[in-house]
């Protein structure tokens, strides 16, 4: 079984995707602490005046200092990045497609970052025919050493307890991944090679490796799912 453990990311960027097309089980990292100003509650889109800029999923300042599972979000966390996203109204053929997906992901009602983050991972797996298990860290149940993984042994961690054969891991990684830990349980470790998708956004200038929600105003739902699976 080939596993891969990520941390919760909000409407990551596609080649998080065509990774997790190449595992078996994708486990989301969901009782990680929760930081702001990271990929966790923020990623970019186009913008006509400066190249990109942030969206940005709002959070109670109580539940800052916990897990990102713990983390609640605003009643109204969507609001500004609608107004955002209206950049592509008028110039990508896809808007009311890609709204839709996103619309889907908000009638769930997520209450806490991790949950969001989970359910438009489902959304958009489903949306580009991604047959890997999705399931969060939290509901596995798995049995925690003492002393807990350090942030280059979780991977490990996962892996052996699932008793996975393959662990891989996005490339920048490389530098904190334990890679001595996985050979003495017979498990490879594989890096996720990155494809440098580029596509045309007509009237915009185009910005490489933004969230999935540029992607998927500009590029056809078929090639998209065809492009997941190379």
């Amino acid at each position: 079984m080939h596993v891969s453990l990520m941390q919760p990311y909000f409407f990551p960027y596609f080649e998080q995707f065509r990774h997790m097309c190449q595992c078996d089980l994708w486990v989301v990292f969901d009782t990680v602490r929760y930081e702001c100003r990271t990929w966790m509650s923020r990623n970019r889109i186009l913008n006509r005046h400066t190249g990109w800029s942030y969206v940005t999923v709002p959070i109670h300042r109580s539940a800052r200092h916990g897990p990102v599972s713990d983390a609640e979000v605003t009643d109204d966390w969507d609001v500004a990045i609608r107004e955002k996203l209206l950049v592509y109204q008028h110039a990508s053929p896809r808007y009311q497609e890609t709204m839709e997906l996103f619309d889907r992901v908000c009638s769930q009602r997520p209450r806490t970052l991790g949950t969001l983050n989970f359910f438009a991972l489902a959304e958009i797996k489903r949306f580009l025919n991604i047959d890997t298990e999705l399931v969060k860290l939290s509901e596995l149940n798995l049995t925690l050493p003492s002393p807990p993984p350090t942030a280059g042994e979780w991977g490990h961690f996962v892996t052996r307890e699932l008793k996975a054969d393959v662990y891989s891991n996005a490339s920048g990684g490389r530098g904190l991944i334990k890679e001595d830990l996985f050979q003495p349980d017979g498990i490879d470790l594989r890096f996720y090679e990155h494809l440098n998708l580029r596509y045309d956004t007509g009237p915009l200038t185009f910005v490489p490796d933004l969230s999935i929600l540029d992607t998927l105003m500009w590029v056809d739902r078929a090639e998209l799912q065809a492009l997941v699976h190379t």
